[in-house]
């Protein structure tokens, strides 16, 4: 939010791209939940640049050291999980029987995703992986068996 006129009206995608930041900081473990909370709360209460800059000031953009404040407005939202959301999904589900699924390295999850193992074993991991959408969900189910899902810190 480096406007220069902190008095300048925030928009909603600016608001969004103040959010993302958050979210990654948590997700990096630089925010704990409750202070997470109250900057997202705040970040949608927010109608000016001068109100969005102080959430962000103290954090950096992820994978680099530039602070967020000086790239949330000017660059949009951080590459590391924005470039990861978009695109076909290459795996909508696992399935083992008697055996075991994986799915892990470079893959692009569905929107929904459904995990089924009897008797024997999953692996969905989600360190590398894209994501079609935004949100996504994953069911598993597991009979005589177990699914393990790893997902970043």
């Amino acid at each position: 939010m480096t406007s220069g006129l902190p008095e300048m009206r925030a928009s909603d995608a600016e608001r969004e791209r103040v959010a993302e930041v958050l979210r990654e900081a948590v997700a990096e473990g630089r925010l704990d939940m409750e202070e997470f909370d109250q900057r997202l709360d705040a970040v949608y209460k927010a109608r000016t640049h001068g109100e969005l800059e102080p959430l962000v000031r103290d954090l950096p953009v992820p994978g680099t050291g530039v602070p967020a404040a000086v790239s949330a407005a000017s660059s949009g939202v951080p590459a590391s999980w924005a470039g990861r959301i978009g695109g076909p999904a290459t795996s909508r589900g696992g399935f083992a029987f008697w055996g075991g699924f994986g799915r892990k390295g470079t893959w692009t999850v569905g929107r929904r995703f459904t995990g089924f193992a009897m008797m024997g074993g999953g692996e969905i991991d989600l360190r590398e992986a894209r994501f079609e959408e935004r949100d996504t969900v994953i069911r598993c189910f597991a009979i005589m068996g177990g699914i393990a899902v790893t997902v970043p810190p």
